[in-house]
């Protein structure tokens, strides 16, 4: 049994707290994971920039077949294509710009500040069919098949550029009654990655930086804890760490943001008193988290036991596993624990960090992914994905600036 720990002991568990991805194609079938070979020197930066380079059209495709296959920024699969390639950004790499334009134009269309919107799904048409709707109107439907409306009068205008003067007048009526409208469908988890990411490399406007504020505020419980969406609680760790994992990087994003730390102060404190009754996670992101709220919110003493518990799971392989005391490492949990160690200020050079690296750089694919072994919801292909985002934020964080 998990044992109660003081609150800056309490688990933030998983950054990127993951939903359903899609499933896997022929071509999206991971090979066999690679064994890091033994290497004298450390990795250079050449190696390193070399390794961001080989994935990021990897990531790029995969978020692509994202929105072309299901439509939505959720998931995480956009919201981590924006981070990993902003990372990049930063650090020098050409990035294709039009296509992080793309993403966030899309995660934008998906945020709390967009009002509902009105479509004619498939669904729509087949009932506008029973309803007797002429075949020849119905036909002319096809074209905007779930196109998004922002309001029913431009699909209505919309609609009038495709009927008939007769068809408007008998049939548009019928038509307007069956519209399916639907408001945005991102999770305060997602909110939360847009608004770190977006406040580490400046990529949000203020409007919308303060939208995800108020979203992410307003699904706070009376207990002061943010509960975890989706399948979330399915992920191969206790239930209640779900919740103080959604709880503790929600802390962390809106710590980072200026706008959202003044506005959520007392959000905060409630949070943190709620912690105090967590109990320790058994995941690696549960260490990592943990050391990262200790340097945020706690006492200069709280961070090196902390750290040391954390060298100590490195694997000889210089990787670190999703449970914290055993299973192979992978790209998932070692690039998060770059990215930890950085925020904490540990210098680039330190041992665990180039030992890290090189796991990184020795087990990589030729498509530019990692192979990850599924942790509850999703494909292997999904946490592929994410490890090769975590990949690159980890190893981004690694240079110099």
């Amino acid at each position: 049994m998990r044992q109660p720990t003081h609150w800056f002991l309490a688990t933030l568990a998983v950054a990127s707290l993951l939903l359903l991805p899609p499933a896997a194609s022929a071509a999206d079938k991971i090979p066999s994971v690679a064994t890091p070979q033994p290497h004298d020197k450390p990795p250079t930066t050449a190696d390193v920039r070399q390794t961001i380079d080989k994935s990021l059209p990897y990531i790029q495709r995969y978020s692509d077949g994202w929105i072309a296959d299901r439509g939505c920024v959720s998931c995480h699969v956009v919201s981590f294509a924006i981070w990993s390639n902003q990372a990049a950004k930063h650090k020098g790499f050409a990035v294709n710009q039009q296509k992080l334009d793309d993403w966030l134009a899309f995660a934008r269309s998906e945020a709390p500040d967009v009002k509902p919107t009105v479509r004619i799904t498939k669904q729509n048409i087949a009932d506008l069919q029973a309803d007797g709707v002429s075949a020849a109107a119905l036909a002319k439907l096809k074209p905007i098949e779930d196109q998004r409306f922002a309001t029913d009068a431009l699909l209505s205008a919309k609609l009038a550029s495709l009927l008939s003067a007769d068809e408007q007048q008998q049939e548009l009526p019928r038509i307007m009654k069956r519209l399916t409208r639907t408001g945005p469908k991102t999770d305060h988890d997602t909110y939360g990655q847009l608004l770190l990411s977006g406040a580490t490399y400046k990529s949000l406007d203020r409007d919308w930086a303060k939208n995800l504020t108020t979203a992410i505020l307003g699904k706070q419980q009376h207990d002061g804890l943010w509960p975890a969406g989706g399948q979330l609680p399915g992920l191969k760790r206790p239930k209640a760490e779900s919740n103080e994992a959604t709880t503790m990087w929600l802390l962390l994003a809106l710590a980072a943001d200026p706008d959202a730390r003044e506005a959520s102060a007392a959000a905060r404190q409630s949070a943190l008193a709620a912690l105090k009754k967590a109990e320790p996670g058994v995941t690696n992101e549960s260490l990592i988290s943990r050391l990262m709220i200790a340097r945020q919110f706690g006492e200069p003493g709280d961070v090196p036991p902390l750290l040391k518990q954390l060298r100590d799971a490195q694997h000889p392989d210089g990787g670190w596993s999703w449970l914290s005391d055993k299973g192979p490492s992978n790209a998932y949990s070692t690039g998060q624990t770059l990215y930890a160690l950085r925020q904490i200020g540990m210098p680039r050079d330190d041992d665990a960090i180039r030992r890290a690296q090189q796991s990184l750089l020795s087990t990589q694919q030729k498509d530019g992914s990692w192979p990850v072994a599924s942790q509850g919801p999703g494909t292997a292909v999904g946490w592929s994905y994410w490890g090769a985002t975590w990949a690159v934020i980890g190893l981004t964080n690694t240079l110099p600036e």
